[in-house]
C-alpha cells in the first residue's frame, strides 16, 4: 500500500507555567537579608533533619513568613497563579480552595545538586529563584510517569524538559512530575524558594 499521508501528535501533554517578574530585585535582596539571619542549624533540629548544614546544604528546610517575612510576596504571587491555573484547568473552584500548604528554602552551594523526586500528595508545586548565578544548575523535568508498565529502550520515557534558573522566575508544575536540579557549577550559592499547593474542599481546617 502506498502511504498518502502520515500525521503525528502529542497525546495529553503535561502543562508547565513559567512566570518571569520584572520588579523582583528589591524583594529578592530583602529575602536574602532575612535568610542570612536564620539559625539554620536550629531549623534543621526543629524539623528533625540532619543537623550538618554542609551535608544537607539546607535543602528541604521548611520556613514560614514569620521566619522570612518578605517571602510572603512570593507566596501570594504563587497563590494567585494557582487560582488562575485552577480556572484554566477547569477545576471546581466554586466548592474548593487552592491552599498553599508548604514553603521551604533551597540554599545550595557550589558542587551540590538535587536528586530526582516529585511532590506527590500536592496538586501544584513551584520554584522561585532568589539568587541564580550563571551555571548554578537548571531545573529538569523527567518523563517517567509511574503508570507505564513497559517501554522499549530509548523511548519517550527518557524525555526531559530543561528550564533555566533565572532570578525573578517562578516555575509552576503539576506536583506529580519528577524533576531534579543540575549541579551548581558556579562559584556562588544558588537560592530558591519552593511551594506546594493543594485543592481542598471549602471550609477544610488548616
Amino acid at each position: 500500500m502506498k502511504i498518502k499521508e502520515v500525521d503525528s501528535d502529542v497525546l495529553f501533554p503535561t502543562p508547565l507555567w513559567i512566570v518571569d517578574y520584572e520588579d523582583f530585585e528589591s524583594v529578592n535582596r530583602t529575602i536574602l537579608d532575612e535568610m542570612d539571619k536564620v539559625d539554620w542549624d536550629a531549623e534543621h533540629q526543629r524539623h528533625k533533619l540532619e543537623s550538618l548544614v554542609d551535608h544537607r546544604h539546607r535543602e528541604d528546610t521548611f520556613i514560614t513568613v514569620e521566619l522570612v517575612p518578605s517571602a510572603k510576596v512570593i507566596l501570594d504571587a504563587f497563590g494567585s497563579s494557582c487560582a488562575q491555573i485552577g480556572q484554566e484547568l477547569g477545576w471546581d473552584m466554586e466548592h474548593n480552595d487552592i491552599r498553599v500548604e508548604e514553603m521551604w528554602a533551597h540554599i545550595t552551594p557550589p558542587g551540590k545538586n538535587t536528586q530526582t523526586h516529585d511532590h506527590a500528595g500536592a496538586h501544584l508545586s513551584c520554584t522561585y529563584y532568589v539568587r541564580a548565578p550563571k551555571a548554578c544548575g537548571n531545573l529538569r523535568f523527567v518523563e517517567d510517569r509511574k503508570h507505564r508498565f513497559s517501554e522499549p529502550a530509548g523511548s519517550v520515557i527518557g524525555m526531559q524538559k530543561e528550564v533555566a534558573a533565572k532570578e525573578g522566575r517562578m516555575v509552576i508544575f503539576p506536583a506529580w512530575v519528577s524533576h531534579y536540579v543540575d549541579e551548581n557549577r558556579s562559584g556562588e550559592t544558588r537560592v530558591s524558594l519552593s511551594f506546594n499547593a493543594s485543592l481542598v474542599p471549602n471550609g477544610t481546617p488548616k
